[in-house]
């Protein structure tokens, strides 16, 4: 039997986020799953950019819109808390044999700011129905602390082999990446470049218009994902500010291109991070000691060096998806791996 699988997602907008959903989708089509992936708000954002990631094996459509596609599926996943209470509205909608999941890619109690969502989040965490699965160690640790158990599937990142650079100025270039958000922490990240001779960049998925007269030199606003590749791959060091994070991708990025991190020291950081060995890490909202790490990585080419190559080394042991969607599949199917265990197969 081939699986049925359905991903639900508030919208199309261009996260992070978004992107692992899609990726997860791309890799378990590519495995032969039935796979698609449900929008909230189909209306809200173009679904370009997801259709080319997901690719063309993976259905799109709107979740309370095409009740048919939800009449046949085995397992369906919350991706976002608000999510799971929409998965609630259509549950009886479903089979009832349909698997429920719940994948969780940051703590989203500490994201929030209104009470009720912060105590909606937390409530989330606590449903029995849903198996729970994470992209990050500290998040299993804890969801743990929570009383839930959850499975790793681990990120990963499969860079292109043929990214370029793009124009640049004479000056070292430091780019910030994030969103407007407060977590993001992009002002206090402009404000630690304060006194340093270098161009000042932002890649973000804030509309453009919303980051004119902040004072960047140069705003690449929401590019698709090759190209920011490019912008990365230029910079000679990508700064990340942020407050929170879950496992974040830009790290990665960053490191398997050859572009020297400095990072704060925030939630998700450590899963692949190691201050003085791959990055400069500072404390979290301290905009001194993240102008004095930026400086230390741009005036200092041995430093700079060491960083790349080890961050180079360390992006080796993230390089495949194979690993965490062998992982997915045995959570998803594991009633077939059960039925191949008793008859004696592989």
């Amino acid at each position: 039997m081939t699986l049925k699988i359905c991903y639900v997602i508030p919208d199309a907008f261009i996260c992070g986020g978004n992107r692992i959903v899609a990726i997860h989708c791309n890799k378990l089509a590519e495995r032969g799953y039935d796979v698609s992936i449900a929008l909230v708000n189909p209306y809200k954002h173009k679904t370009d950019w997801l259709e080319e990631i997901a690719g063309k094996g993976v259905k799109i459509f709107g979740l309370y819109s095409n009740a048919t596609e939800l009449k046949n599926l085995n397992v369906i996943v919350a991706t976002y808390f608000k999510t799971v209470f929409n998965i609630k509205e259509i549950e009886s909608k479903l089979p009832d044999s349909c698997e429920k999941y719940y994948f969780v890619q940051q703590l989203e109690n500490r994201m929030v700011d209104a009470l009720f969502d912060k105590c909606a989040a937390l409530y989330t965490y606590s449903l029995k129905d849903f198996r729970i699965f994470t992209e990050a160690r500290w998040i299993q640790r804890e969801l743990a602390r929570l009383g839930r158990d959850s499975a790793l599937i681990p990120n990963a990142q499969e860079l292109p082999a043929d990214v370029k650079t793009i124009k640049r100025p004479s000056k070292p270039v430091v780019l910030i990446e994030g969103n407007l958000a407060w977590r993001k922490g992009v002002l206090e990240g402009l404000e630690a470049l304060d006194g340093i001779d270098c161009a000042k960049w932002l890649l973000t998925n804030s509309h453009e218009k919303s980051c004119a007269g902040l004072g960047f030199d140069k705003v690449f606003s929401r590019v698709p994902w090759k190209d920011a590749l490019s912008v990365i791959k230029t910079a000679d060091v990508l700064l990340k500010p942020s407050y929170l994070e879950g496992s974040p991708t830009p790290h990665m990025e960053a490191i398997g291109l050859g572009t020297a991190l400095v990072s704060t020291n925030c939630s998700g950081v450590s899963e692949y991070c190691v201050d003085e060995y791959n990055c400069l890490l500072a404390e979290v909202g301290d905009v001194d000691e993240m102008n004095s790490k930026v400086r230390r990585v741009l005036f200092d080419d041995e430093l700079r060096e060491r960083l790349v190559a080890n961050g180079l080394k360390t992006a080796k042991s993230f390089s495949s998806w194979k690993p965490s969607i062998d992982k997915l599949v045995r959570l998803f199917d594991w009633q077939n791996g059960f039925i191949k265990q008793l008859l004696g197969g592989d």
